[in-house]
């Protein structure tokens, strides 16, 4: 099967066009190693190669040079094909390969959603960690606190003492919401 890009008969053609087509001839050349009796699997798989170079769905104008070269290219295959295989055969191979296609996307949008899954997951896992944190009683930040807080509070402490703890009690209150708040907040956005 010997298929080539139709030559553009408009002298409009912009140079960037003619460039890209001969790329894209040149690049059709190298795949098909000069074989002219490709079987229909070769074929269709060449014709699935150019049809992920292109957008079939675009206008000419709204593709690249590079784009527009593959869909002349594609179409150029399609008319082959038929010519070659006829057109209810082909049909049948566009059909499966349109199954295929969707098959594809939705295996892809599977794949992401478990993606999404395993980070909502790690969030999840985080937030609990931020939790158990917060609510030990435990924890080495609220024993310091409780007894901070217990010093700063006894009658014999005296007055300077106690605006002394109260600051360190601040400074302590701000770096767990640095460390623990903050973050449980920020995997709270993430996870919504």
């Amino acid at each position: 099967m010997t298929i080539e890009p139709e030559p553009s008969t408009n002298a409009d053609v912009d140079e960037q066009f003619q460039f890209a087509l001969i790329k894209v001839r040149e690049e059709f050349h190298v795949l098909t190693a000069g074989n002219p009796d490709m079987n229909i699997k070769e074929a269709i798989e060449l014709r699935e190669y150019i049809r992920k170079r292109t957008d079939l769905e675009k206008a000419d104008v709204d593709l690249s040079p590079e784009q527009k070269a593959w869909k002349i290219l594609f179409h150029s295959m399609n008319k082959e094909l038929s010519e070659k295989f006829g057109n209810k055969e082909k049909e049948k191979i566009d059909s499966a390969l349109l199954e295929m296609a969707k098959l594809d996307l939705i295996s892809e949008n599977v794949n992401q959603l478990l993606l999404l899954g395993r980070q909502i997951e790690e969030l999840l896992l985080h937030q609990h960690a931020y939790f158990d944190v917060h609510f030990d009683d435990n924890s080495a930040y609220r024993m310091n606190d409780e007894k901070m807080v217990a010093e700063m509070l006894a009658e014999s402490t005296p007055k300077s003492k106690r605006i002394d703890i109260a600051k360190d009690i601040l400074q302590i209150v701000d770096k767990y919401k640095q460390i623990i708040i903050k973050p449980l907040f920020e995997d709270q956005d993430k996870i919504h």
